[in-house]
């Protein structure tokens, strides 16, 4: 409960800037009632004097009085400008400064007329500024924050204002005017005039009044100066009105003193208001109270039912009841004195009966207001979805809302008597009882909890709940909990969070949880190696199930490689599927280096087992880095160390594991650097072409050539294909970088047919790529590098692996025909190295087949070589196809090739690559090649 803190308390914080040494700015509002106060005091010391005569003196105290009216209507006016005012507060503030400029004006005007008596005119102007004051002043005050006014209040207040006024009226003319005009005779309108003043201060102070009454939290200090301020008038104006009959007023006279200080009263009014609307002004402590709000803080809200807004009218009538009695009592006149003690009597009676009657109809109110509350609470309850309980401190039930039967399958008597922990979930009932003893001891606090509850049907129910002691509450004395239901909302919750940490196909853990669960390994692994480890693993071909298979069957190859990891691990060991084809484990608590490298093993055995996909049985490897912790690592230098293992698996073979070294990190960016130096080799002319020649092997006649890329980088010099050649594979660059391959390869014949005669039939060789062959742009850059060129498409050899034409079945075929119905030439490389099926042969217009290096190595041995050499040249002849060997480096090689039937052969034994220029040269002048003119003498 707030304090609030005491009346010098608050003037004290409010004039405390006051008494600051330094300012930073002038309160121009204090400096203005300031001026006023000390126009008043001023004007008291000198009216003492008692000296000037009697015009002198009116005249000064106009010259004081009128200035000092004004200046609290700029205090007025200034709240009216007020930002910090609300709307209706500074529209009520500027119309009572409209009120005190018109009291200005009259007294101004007053004094013209006084000093001068020329124009009657004006001294009826100044009477008529001085009574237009009172309704602009009553409008302001009614124009200041307060509950909406009913019809009927509005009625009720304009008829106090007439009884207040009429009541008035009647004093003022027995006690005031009745006396003065005995010796004076009567001067009606000036009486009216006369009158008209101390009623108007009544119906202003009705005003303030019924405000005052009005207002949720009392009066403030803003109502309390308003009041004094016009209570000052009205002592004044009574005065001034005895006066004036009496014809003892005289110009300069201390009413003119009473009138300032009552607008001095308003200054100081306006001023408060002014500053407790200002935050910086506000004392510590007042916020939120009636007084720190004052008129500002908008309609406050009504409070109860009252039985009056305002204690004037009664006391006006009273007044007159009193006087009544008083004159009929001295008059002695009997019949009268009795007809009026008798009307008096009855009208008490009848206001008594009035006020019980209205007392009646406000407790009947209330009553019927406590029971709409307590009907609508009912049906809250009833209806409330949560369940409403109230227990003792034991737990024991006194009382369950309906919803219990809804949520727990029990009726609300079943619960009635029994305690609620003993339908509480054991391992829940600890924090039940902390939360019992939480609520008993904090009172009207709301503790909060959640534990499972049994239903009806032997389930359990998760709960949230709330507590609150009301013991000391009479009408409920208990603890007060609701209970809800959240069993589904946490099963959503739980869903949802396995959801952000697992992957959805397999449900192994995602990368945000490996990468959570390595962190807080790294933090409880104790400071050896091998204490943590991680596997990253990438299942080699996979791409080649998705793209002959379907995804669909990639993706049951991904559950069932998921669920074999399983297998390969410790059951304290996390599996994660990080993306696509890759997984990742996290070994903990490895002794030894063997131990690590064990699990490496049996997943790359256990994936190496086939997969049966749709009657099929398909294979895949596993490349897996191992990479383990040495005290120093983050979790992400961990799995990036993994990772590059990884990759070193892979271009070791595939289907291996290898451990991290540190220098496969600086391999690994030497890499990055390589991939982005190749990304700008292109743009900069840094690749060129040799070309490997292919002779006849009957008379050593060149026949053809195979463009050989090679890459000048810079500042490494020479790099070689086996470098950067996967590289470009890997990061999709082999596509733009082959199709410049064509285009200059083709060129390049064609400017050799127009150099050398010789070269009218040279065929040329260009290696196409995996990545190149599934792209759908290989037919147009073949297109276009025949159009640009003007070359035969017959001289043209497209040269793939035999792998190539596994991979991709329908779609290879396609392009493979529509380039054969052009005559380009097709040869596949490194034949009998891939596999066995060679019904492939029969589907794809092969034209060429090239022998593997390996084969040709072993001709002259002893091993089954030579028959492989022989079976692949009697199947080319049997399927009418060329054979070109591959990799001859010596004499014998070439003569066993000619005997097995071979027809044509490239290899260091006729030349190595030879720059284009070579190549034209050798074209000019040779007629044939081989032993004993082999080209340039190059072995």
């Amino acid at each position: 409960m707030e304090v609030r803190p005491s009346r010098p308390a608050r003037l004290a914080a409010l004039l405390a800037p006051l008494r600051r040494g330094r300012r930073s700015r002038l309160d121009v509002g204090l400096v203005l009632l300031a001026a006023a106060v000390l126009l008043t005091l001023g004007y008291g010391v000198w009216s003492s004097v008692g000296y000037r005569s009697g015009v002198q003196r009116g005249l000064v105290s106009k010259l004081v009085l009128v200035p000092t009216v004004l200046l609290v209507a700029a205090l007025a006016a200034r709240n009216g400008w007020r930002r910090t005012l609300d709307r209706r507060t500074r529209l009520a503030w500027g119309v009572l400064a409209a009120a005190l400029v018109c009291l200005g004006g009259g007294n101004a005007a007053s004094a013209v007329y006084y000093a001068t008596g020329l124009r009657e005119w004006i001294g009826r102007l100044a009477e008529a500024l001085s009574l237009l004051y009172f309704p602009a002043f009553l409008v302001g005050l009614l124009r200041f924050p307060q509950p909406r006014r009913t019809t009927r209040e509005w009625l009720a207040f304009y008829f106090d204002a007439a009884v207040v006024a009429v009541s008035g009226a009647v004093l003022v003319w027995f006690y005031v005017l009745q006396p003065a005009m005995t010796t004076r005779p009567l001067d009606l309108a000036r009486t009216l005039v006369t009158i008209a003043y101390p009623m108007g201060d009544l119906v202003l102070i009705l005003g303030v009044s019924s405000l005052w009454t009005r207002r949720a939290g009392g009066a403030d200090p803003v109502l309390r100066f308003l009041g004094l301020g016009l209570f000052c008038n009205l002592i004044g104006d009574v005065m001034y009105a005895y006066q004036t009959q009496a014809g003892s007023f005289f110009r300069g006279s201390s009413l003119e003193l009473l009138w300032m200080a009552g607008c001095c009263l308003i200054g100081v009014s306006a001023w408060w208001q002014h500053h407790e609307g200002r935050a910086a002004w506000r004392p510590r402590g007042l916020a939120g109270s009636a007084s720190a709000a004052g008129l500002a803080a908008g309609a406050p809200a009504a409070g109860p039912p009252t039985a009056s807004t305002s204690l004037v009218p009664l006391v006006a009538i009273g007044s007159c009841y009193t006087l009544l009695v008083l004159v009929a009592v001295e008059l002695d006149i009997q019949a009268l004195t009795g007809l009026v003690l008798g009307g008096v009597a009855l009208t008490g009676i009848v206001l008594a009966r009035q006020v019980a009657t209205v007392r009646e109809d406000l407790r009947l109110q209330r009553e019927t207001s406590a029971r709409e509350n307590e009907a609508r609470f009912r049906a809250l309850v009833q209806h409330a979805s949560d369940v409403i309980t109230i227990l003792d401190p034991d737990s024991t039930v006194r009382f369950a809302s309906p919803a219990v039967a809804r949520v727990f399958g029990l009726e609300p008597a079943e619960l009635l008597g029994t305690r609620l922990i003993d339908r509480v979930h054991p391992e829940d009932m600890g924090g039940v009882l902390v939360f019992l003893d939480e609520v008993t001891r904090q009172a009207e606090a709301a503790v909060a909890g959640s534990w499972r509850m049994r239903h009806a049907d032997g389930g359990w129910l998760s709960m949230e709940n709330s507590g609150t002691n009301l013991l000391d509450e009479p009408t409920v004395g208990g603890l007060v909990v609701n209970m809800r239901d959240v069993t589904e909302r946490w099963a959503l919750e739980e869903q949802l969070m396995h959801q952000a940490f697992h992957d959805p196909l397999t449900h192994l853990a995602n990368r945000a949880l490996f990468l959570d669960r390595v962190s807080h390994a790294l933090t409880r692994a104790p400071r050896r190696q091998y204490a943590v480890a991680v596997l990253f693993i990438d299942l080699d071909n996979f791409k080649n199930v998705n793209d002959s298979l379907g995804h669909a069957m990639g993706d049951r190859l991904l559950v069932d490689a998921a669920a074999r990891l399983g297998r390969c691990v410790r059951q304290g060991d996390t599996i994660a599927r990080l993306g696509g084809d890759e997984f990742a484990i996290l070994v903990e608590d490895a002794d030894h280096l063997p131990d690590i490298v064990q699990v490496a093993e049996r997943v790359t055995a256990a994936l190496a087992q086939p997969f049966p996909l749709d009657g099929k049985e398909v294979f895949v490897s596993a490349s897996i880095g191992i990479a383990s912790h040495t005290g120093e690592e983050s979790t992400d230098d961990l799995l990036r160390n993994a990772d590059v293992a990884m990759y070193i698996a892979k271009t070791r073979g595939k289907g291996r594991y290898e451990i991290f070294e540190p220098h496969m990190h600086a391999a690994a960016l030497e890499r990055l650097e390589l991939e982005a130096d190749l990304r700008r080799a292109v743009e900069r002319s840094e690749f060129s072409l040799m070309y490997q020649p292919i002779v006849q092997l009957t008379n050593g006649r060149l026949v053809g050539v195979e463009a050989l890329l090679r890459w000048d980088h810079p500042v490494r010099g020479a790099v070689e294909p086996t470098t950067f050649v996967p590289i470009l594979e890997e990061t999709g660059l082999i596509v733009p970088v082959e199709r410049w391959v064509l285009q200059e390869a083709t060129r390049q014949a064609r400017q050799w047919q127009e150099e050398a005669p010789d070269a009218e039939a040279l065929t040329v060789t260009v290696n196409v790529s995996g990545r190149h062959l599934q792209d759908p742009t290989l037919i147009d850059d073949v297109e276009t590098a025949l159009a640009m060129t003007g070359l035969d498409p017959k001289l043209l050899v497209l040269e793939i692996t035999e792998s190539m034409l596994m991979d991709h079945d329908e779609l290879t075929l396609q392009k493979l025909q529509r380039l054969r119905g052009w005559g380009v030439a097709l040869a596949i490389d490194d034949f009998g190295t891939g596999y066995s099926s060679l019904s492939y042969l029969q589907r794809f217009p092969v034209d060429i087949l090239k022998i593997d290096k390996s084969f040709v190595d072993a001709l002259g041995g002893r091993s089954d070589r030579p028959v492989l050499a022989r079976a692949i040249i009697a199947l080319g002849d049997t399927l009418r196809l060329k054979t070109v060997a591959e990799g001859i480096e010596t004499a014998a090689q070439s003569e066993a090739l000619k005997a097995l039937g071979c027809g044509l052969g490239q290899g260091f034994f006729f030349a190595r690559p030879l720059p284009p220029d070579e190549v034209r040269r050798e074209l000019t002048r040779q007629t044939g090649w081989g032993p004993p003119k082999r080209m340039l003498g190059r072995r």
